[in-house]
């Protein structure tokens, strides 16, 4: 199984996402994440404020983090990828705050997110 975790960059006046050259505070939930992610599972990790998406990429999987303000870009994120056929499922304090988004994880990840993730990987199984 191949899953790819995502930091979602902001949105600028015009629509187009904010780049950096160096990110001076960086996230520690998606590392964290990875390590909690089962073995034999591949993950990547990509945070757009630094990188281009790869929407071609073959992934069972794309998990979004997202705080308020990166949730219109994070909603824009998931909708290609499962355009594409791709599961998603987003996690931070957006979607702890709008539980009725149809595909959150919230809660503390190590009680959620391997469940989770095994369930997507049963279901990729069964396909």
């Amino acid at each position: 199984m191949r899953i790819c975790l995502m930091q979602p960059s902001h949105l600028d006046d015009k629509g187009k996402p904010i780049k950096y050259e160096i990110l001076l505070f960086p996230n520690l939930t998606l590392p964290t994440l990875a390590g909690l992610t089962p073995k034999g599972v591949d993950v990547s990790i990509t945070i757009e404020y630094l990188e281009e998406i790869d929407y071609d990429e073959t992934l069972d999987l794309v998990g979004v983090t997202a705080q308020t303000c990166q949730a219109p870009r994070a909603y824009q994120i998931a909708d290609e990828f499962r355009k594409r056929g791709c599961m998603t499922m987003m996690g931070g304090l957006h979607a702890s705050a709008c539980p009725d988004v149809d595909w959150f994880l919230y809660d503390a990840a190590h009680f959620i997110f391997e469940p989770r993730l095994m369930s997507a990987q049963e279901l990729e199984e069964m396909v």
